[in-house]
């Protein structure tokens, strides 16, 4: 508030009635305070109600445009009958799983086997799990660039070298070795199908292949949603075949319920009014003093921040959205001449742009979650974890360093000793096995099949120092500002709910537009000069020279006092200085000091 507190609000003892009941009182200097601190209170719940009710209408707006629970059933079907077909034992009558592919004579089983049937039914119509209408059936294939080799190994092995898969992200998929088919050969019957891709089949997969890609375009006419299905195996270097299937789903009509686009303005508005009270706070702040008080510059440059980043997730939204409504009219039109230009190349566009705008989504959302602890700031027992959060940091700068730097040295140790499991196949993977075990989320036969003695080794030493010393010794630090913050709010005796009540309560007054309640008549009362010759005011004085009734007194002189009690500038963390014993020590004798020396000249006076 940028408010200094005075000894003015307190329980004076020279205002006692007969049957010893303490009675409210304080200063007249502190009535303006008072409603400085009114106004203050005021505009901080407001604000939080407003920045609270923001993150709910943009959570609400996303699960429009985002239908989780209708999402989930078109990619659940599709994943069920596309990725986890299939069967998990071997034998003459079993259909090859696409997860369960290890050679390269796997990926034409598959195909045959398991895949053509899954895309239709018994009668022969394009449909995958009964209810997704299947628009487009893609197969591309990736290869990779020869290169040389090591002249011995050539001498040798007479072998032809390549570019290494993994790291060769530019791969181009070859035309005359791809296919594609679409609804304009909905005529074709599966044999006819399987027939073009025997054609072409025996140059997918070959030592120059990199990955080969089977895409599937959906639509599912009861859920109004695309779906693009992909599913690559990778042959990557090494000689391992990596197997991914990966579905997203585009609605096609994003706007579906009628009060979206009123939930959209509304949202803008709001941000439009942020943005508007950010540039005045900027250029004018003696206008916002309150908001430029009670807010730490950090949270101030967040809201700017939120407001860029609501502005750009809008600005995508449009665009994508714009793009959804010419896709769906493209793809329905009748007799359309390039439906496989469209249900493909431009669904796979929309899909990879719908995963942006989720992403963003994301984005504002955790923003606006942290911006809702800035509005918090002003209160002490709401803005808990906050400040147990700055303290901490503090605290744990140099902590961090050895706590990173043992991680990353168990990370290495790991990586070198067990580099034939997944866990710690590089480095990445080696830094979230090792978190994941300081939670209690490790499977230690994973890397005790790869030498037992060292697992154990590594596994009981790396528990004792990252998670029974140092991992301790950071929640240790968290939880000892912990208590120092709520040490600290427990002098203030505030409570949020009560406040919250008081202003909520003056705000819907009906009394209050007209003036005749008890705190306007207090005011006015104030400002006509009844309590100016009184250095303390009680309730007897507000009820007899405001002419209140005892009761609307009581309860005036608490709501001042109230108000009073908010005006409270915390400390910052570099004044906070934590007293060690070296100096209570040095107090302990600065006092022993001070009473030795007005001991001696007691005695002087004594003699004298």
């Amino acid at each position: 508030m940028g408010l200094k507190p005075t000894e003015s609000t307190r329980l004076l003892s020279d205002f006692v009635a007969e049957k010893h009941e303490v009675v409210l009182a304080l200063r007249h200097d502190d009535i303006p305070l008072a409603m400085q601190a009114r106004s203050a209170l005021r505009f901080n719940f407001v604000v939080l109600i407003l920045r609270t009710a923001a993150l709910f209408a943009f959570a609400t707006m996303t699960t429009c445009i985002f239908p989780t629970k209708e999402l989930y059933m078109v990619e659940r079907g599709l994943t069920t009958a596309l990725v986890t077909s299939g069967s998990d034992t071997i034998n003459a009558n079993s259909s090859m799983k696409f997860q369960n592919i290890q050679v390269k004579d796997d990926v034409s089983a598959w195909a045959y086997d398991t895949l053509l049937p899954s895309l239709f039914t018994d009668e022969g119509k394009w449909r995958v799990a009964a209810e997704n209408v299947i628009l487009t059936l893609a197969i591309e294939v990736y290869k990779r660039e020869p290169k040389g080799c090591n002249d011995i190994m050539i001498e040798t092995w007479g072998t032809v070298c390549y570019e290494n898969a993994d790291l060769s992200d530019s791969l181009v998929p070859r035309h005359q070795d791809s296919l594609t088919i679409s609804t304009r050969f909905a005529d074709l019957t599966p044999d006819g199908i399987a027939g073009a891709m025997r054609a072409k089949d025996d140059r997918w997969v070959d030592p120059s292949t990199a990955r080969v890609v089977f895409q599937v375009i959906t639509y599912n006419g009861n859920l109004e949603a695309f779906a693009r299905t992909r599913l690559t195996v990778s042959f990557l270097s090494g000689g391992f075949i990596d197997t991914n299937g990966e579905v997203v789903v585009v609605p096609s009509t994003p706007y579906s319920k009628s009060y979206q686009k009123w939930l959209d303005l509304c949202i803008l508005s709001y941000f439009a009014g942020t943005l508007a009270f950010l540039v005045l706070a900027f250029c004018c702040p003696k206008w916002c003093q309150v908001y430029v008080a009670a807010y730490s510059s950090v949270f101030v440059w967040l809201d700017w921040v939120v407001v860029f980043a609501m502005g750009l997730f809008y600005y995508v939204w449009f665009f994508v959205y714009r793009e959804i409504l010419v896709y769906t009219a493209t793809t329905f039109a009748e007799k359309h001449p390039s439906a496989s230009q469209v249900n493909s190349d431009r669904l796979e566009d929309l899909a990879s742009q719908m995963t942006r705008v989720k992403f963003l989504a994301i984005a504002v959302m955790l923003l606006l979650t942290v911006r809702i602890f800035g509005a918090m700031e002003f209160h002490p027992n709401l803005n808990v974890v906050t400040t147990t959060i700055l303290k901490s940091i503090h605290k744990l700068g140099a902590f961090s360093c050895v706590f990173v730097l043992t991680l990353y040295g168990y990370v290495v140790a790991g990586c070198l000793s067990f580099e034939g499991t997944l866990q710690f196949s590089n480095y990445g993977r080696g830094f979230v096995t090792c978190i994941n075990m300081l939670f209690g989320d490790f499977d230690f036969e994973a890397i005790a099949q790869i030498n037992f003695p060292l697992a154990v080794l590594w596994y009981f030493s790396a528990m004792a120092i990252l998670f029974l010393i140092l991992f301790n010794l950071l929640l240790a630090v968290v939880l000892e500002s912990y208590t120092d913050v709520t040490m600290e709010n427990a002098r203030h005796n505030r409570s949020v709910l009560y406040e919250f009540w008081v202003v909520a309560r003056e705000l819907v007054n009906p009394a209050r537009f007209f003036g005749c309640d008890a705190e306007s008549k207090f005011l006015r009362a104030v400002q006509a000069g009844a309590f100016d010759r009184l250095e303390f005011i009680t309730e007897e004085d507000v009820a007899t020279r405001a002419y209140l009734s005892p009761r609307s007194a009581k309860d005036v002189m608490a709501t001042i006092l109230l108000y009073r009690n908010t005006v409270y500038v915390p400390k910052k963390e570099s004044e906070v200085m934590s007293i060690t014993n070296e100096d209570l020590v040095a107090k302990m004798r600065r006092l022993e000091d001070s009473v030795q020396a007005l001991a001696l000249a007691l005695q002087d006076r004594q003699y004298a």
